[in-house]
């Protein structure tokens, strides 16, 4: 069994175990729905849902995620940076934005200007 769990670790609701992009889930912490993070015993990222990318992230950001089913997904190394980004207020990474573009643009200069935008 895996427990969904929010922001402040409390558990939300207990589902069978599933799998994600990256393999098995280990953890799953939800913010809203339609957003996840969750690790794998080798990886982890976001998993943001269809319906809430086209309402909350750019279009940008939704062609950086990998297609997972009805999700897309953002691994946890490079990509879940995007999110962090633009959904900064509600994840509250513990990282400032312009630290997080700084490092995002190494890998993904050609968003470089667009998220420079955001980070404001």
């Amino acid at each position: 069994m895996l427990n969904i769990v929010n922001a402040n670790r409390e558990v939300l609701r207990t589902v069978s175990l599933i799998n994600g992009p990256w393999g098995q889930v280990q953890t799953c912490m939800e913010y809203c729905r339609g957003l996840k993070f969750v690790t794998t015993a080798s990886h982890g990222g976001y998993l943001v849902s269809r319906v809430f990318a086209r309402k909350n992230l750019s279009v940008a950001a939704q062609k950086l995620g990998k297609e997972a089913g009805n999700y897309l997904a953002y691994e946890e190394d490079v990509l879940a940076m995007v999110v962090d980004i633009e959904l900064y207020d509600m994840i509250k990474p513990n990282r400032s934005k312009e630290d997080i573009l700084a490092d995002f643009v190494k890998w993904h200069p050609e968003y470089s200007d667009y998220l420079k935008v955001l980070a404001q």
